[in-house]
């Protein structure tokens, strides 16, 4: 299985997987062409392949320079429990290293019976329930991976051995300076000025074991 940045002649297949009947039932609804195109032309959407065939999506928001807030993530309805999910997951948290963010941000709607579960399996940490904040739902869960090391190890570990991860295109996710910058001011209170080149580095070595990966320097 491959990871990579979705392309633009992609979109058609990658809403059809949005919107497949047993997906809609906990995305929330049908997904719309338009945004589907522009978070592909924002690099803001990875596919999964087999054998040159999407079977997986997930898309993301990079609006606020700390932290990666994950959207929407689906699988191939004949291929569940093969953990793509995890694969796709474990790509932004590698992708949110490199640019220098503290954590990957998900929410999770309160009667979904399996993410609760393996959200924890992947390093998430449950925060904060916001109560009647869905329609149709009774609360909305915050979870929250920060993105050090030891979150990346677990992360990884869930990841098959034979996924690669094809972020050839790193170019586009350049270092932002001013990221770092605010990363290492806030790790600096707490006596770890380190941990951000440290991450970046254990990041830049997991996509070079797995797949095509291009410094930026």
């Amino acid at each position: 299985m491959r990871v990579r940045l979705a392309e633009s002649e992609e979109v058609d297949t990658v809403q059809s997987i949005f919107n497949d009947q047993r997906n809609v039932e906990w995305l929330g609804g049908f997904v719309m062409k338009p945004p589907l195109e522009d978070l592909i032309r924002k690099r803001q959407m990875l596919v999964a392949t087999i054998d040159e065939q999407i079977v997986g999506a997930s898309e993301v928001s990079m609006v606020s320079n700390h932290f990666v807030k994950m959207s929407l993530v689906a699988t191939h309805r004949d291929l569940r429990r093969k953990r793509i999910g995890s694969s796709l997951y474990a790509g932004w948290a590698l992708i949110g290293a490199l640019q220098g963010r503290l954590y990957l941000q998900d929410h999770i709607i309160g009667n979904n019976p399996n993410m609760p579960f393996v959200l924890p399996t992947l390093g998430f940490q449950h925060k904060v329930e916001l109560r009647s904040k869905v329609r149709r739902h009774h609360s909305l869960n915050l979870w929250y991976l920060p993105l050090n090391a030891e979150s990346l190890n677990t992360m990884i570990d869930r990841v098959p051995d034979d996924v690669e991860y094809q972020i050839s295109d790193i170019e586009s996710f350049e270092l932002n300076s001013q990221r770092v910058m605010e990363k290492l001011r806030h790790l600096g209170r707490d006596g770890q000025v380190n941990d951000v080149f440290a991450v970046r580095y254990y990041a830049q070595q997991i996509l070079e074991e797995r797949g095509v990966y291009r410094d930026w320097e």
